[in-house]
């Protein structure tokens, strides 16, 4: 199968996950002797889902093989130690090169093996071609607050699909990342409001079953420079590092005192 340009990730993405491995060492699994393999770590994929008939890939595209972390008994990295990676699942294929093809619909697992060491099994989705996306809801969405008021705008949900029928249910696609920006705002900038998922800032969502994803904007009315406002909030979705058919979906937020009355 082509994986296109670009298989392995790179080295310094490795080192970065390599330091937060260390840190959440206490985690793993625990087990042999001192000097030699006494925990692994697996709990993360380039990516939640893998398309039927592809490679699993990263967020921009790219085919990426699975990566695990293992241990001694004093925490410490033992980079050189081969592991083998195994689909409990057949939904999917893993290579001997760690690289996962997706075979059949559905829900599969993985598991990172070191002799008799073996990871928590690590959930990947199997799912269609994203080839499009579209709102599920009014994208002019009214947030009336009063003075001072933090208020959360209703869900700005949108759905990704295979091809462009919306119906029936086969045709969605789970487990599929869809990036919001609030358009004009700096990273980090709560003027004047923020996204949120339930009750966490976010600025991603994935989506469920139904191929439906959301956030909330979360207006703090305080910070507000006049006394009307528009904002703008986009949510995009890509495919092989290309935004797909009907991304970005805008939704503009009507900012506006409540009446009093």
């Amino acid at each position: 199968m082509d994986r296109g340009a670009g298989r392995a990730v790179s080295a310094p993405r490795r080192l970065a996950l390599l330091a937060a491995a260390i840190a959440a060492a206490a985690a793993c699994t625990d087990l042999g002797p001192e000097g030699g393999p006494a925990s692994i770590e697996f709990d993360s994929l380039p990516y939640p889902s893998v398309v039927l008939g592809d490679s699993l890939r990263t967020e921009d595209g790219v085919a990426a093989p699975l990566f695990a972390f293992v241990f001694d008994l004093r925490n410490r990295p033992l980079p050189d130690v081969e592991v083998r990676f195994t689909a409990l699942d057949s939904g999917i294929e893993v290579e001997m090169d760690g690289f996962v093809e997706g075979e059949t619909f559905g829900t599969s697992h993985i598991v990172a093996q070191v002799g008799q060491l073996q990871s928590i099994p690590t959930p990947v989705i199997v799912t269609r071609r994203p080839d499009q996306m579209h709102a599920t809801v009014d994208t002019e969405i009214p947030v009336e607050y009063s003075p001072g008021e933090v208020v959360p705008s209703t869900e700005l949900a949108v759905r990704v699909v295979h091809d462009t029928p919306p119906e029936p249910a086969d045709t969605v696609v789970p487990g599929w990342i869809v990036r919001y920006e609030v358009v004009g705002q700096a990273p980090g900038d709560t003027v004047p409001g923020y996204l949120v998922n339930g009750s966490v800032r976010a600025s991603a969502d994935t989506t469920d079953a139904s191929g439906l994803t959301s956030l909330r904007f979360r207006l703090n009315s305080a910070t507000l420079p006049v006394v009307e406002d528009t904002v703008e909030v986009r949510a995009t979705a890509r495919h092989l590092g290309m935004p797909i058919a009907g991304s970005p979906v805008t939704f503009l937020l009507l900012i506006r005192p409540r009446p009093t009355s």
